[in-house]
């Protein structure tokens, strides 16, 4: 991944699945819940 680039994944809601992500990411995360059915990550390289 290039640095600064923004990569945005859509994850269904599981808190599971987004920890696993979390734990695997590196740089900045974000998350964003968009009407409480999908989970929005937000991942840029740092």
């Amino acid at each position: 991944m290039q640095k600064n680039e923004l990569q945005k994944h859509i994850f269904d809601t599981r808190p599971a699945g987004a920890v696993a992500y979390k734990l695997q990411g590196s740089g900045e995360v974000e998350f964003t819940f968009d009407d409480g059915t999908r989970l929005e990550v937000t991942v840029r390289a740092v």
